[in-house]
């Protein structure tokens, strides 16, 4: 018997000394996990929502340890871009210079992280095209026309607001363009019906923009080429085609002088007139 409670005196302690350390243990595990889900908490204030380039050759910039933004490469107009969203607000910088304060948004594009000058971005909002001519509005009852621009004409590049998960009943969409007078993001409403946001439509009113600068014919049949993977609306397809058939107009009178000179005068003025009566060789 006094061996067993010899023993038992030994044990005690040990016993004593696992349960404290147990407890040490799950002390530790329990505030591992509150560290975990606090990182996790801070993580989820962080969003990547998508965005819209809205003017072409915008420049992307990286923010240097000068404080200064340099330029890296750029994007051209209604080029998407992820837009990176803390507690529900873009991430966002201002910069002064020359007194004059500018707001650059951090997005992140192919996998990278960059600045954007904040007129040239619409965050929140995916690309889109005018289809018809297209009144502006102030407010999203389309009842107060916008002041400073009226109107946006057919095939002009913008951005529409994502919509909410909640549908309306409201034909009013919140747009985003780039006024080129003014070099700033114009904010408005407009009529949904006069909008496309189909990938095909966009891509292809891009090509028609270049074509109507290419002079050249091989590049020209490049983009052509180019489109035929696409199928637009009609309204876009005819634009295309248009595209197809060259307008050559000549001046009459340069045509003349150009001319080699013969023993006879030719009275233009004569020529440019209607009355075939006159002989312009007398």
């Amino acid at each position: 018997m006094l061996k067993k409670s010899i023993f038992a005196l030994m044990i005690l302690p040990a016993l004593f000394s696992c349960k404290s350390k147990i407890g040490v243990i799950q002390q530790q595990s329990q505030e591992e996990q509150k560290s975990e889900q606090t990182d996790l908490e801070k993580q989820t204030e962080e969003k990547i929502i998508t965005g819209t380039v809205l003017k072409e050759n915008s420049a992307l910039y990286i923010f240097g340890r000068d404080k200064k933004m340099h330029s890296f490469t750029s994007l051209s107009e209604s080029t998407g871009a992820d837009g990176l969203f803390i507690e529900d607000k873009i991430d966002k910088i201002l910069l002064e210079e020359k007194n004059i304060t500018e707001e650059y948004f951090h997005i992140i594009y192919d996998n990278v992280d960059f600045w954007i000058y904040g007129e040239n971005y619409a965050a929140n909002s995916k690309p889109a095209l005018i289809l018809e001519n297209c009144p502006l509005y102030s407010d999203d009852t389309m009842t107060v026309p916008y002041s400073t621009v009226s109107m946006l004409p057919f095939g002009t590049q913008i951005a529409v607001q994502l919509k909410d998960e909640n549908p309306t009943d409201s034909k009013a969409i919140e747009i985003y363009y780039y006024d080129k007078s003014s070099a700033k993001k114009i904010t408005a409403y407009a009529d949904e019906k006069n909008i496309s946001t189909l990938t095909d439509d966009i891509e292809v009113m891009k090509i028609v923009k270049k074509l109507k600068v290419t002079q050249r014919a091989h590049p020209r049949n490049e983009l052509f080429h180019k489109a035929e993977k696409y199928k637009p609306c009609k309204k876009v397809a005819a634009a295309l085609k248009a595209q197809q058939t060259e307008y050559i107009t000549n001046n009459y009178e340069d045509a003349l002088k150009a001319l080699p000179k013969t023993r006879y005068g030719v009275n233009v003025g004569e020529l440019m007139t209607v009355d075939q009566s006159k002989d312009p060789f007398k």
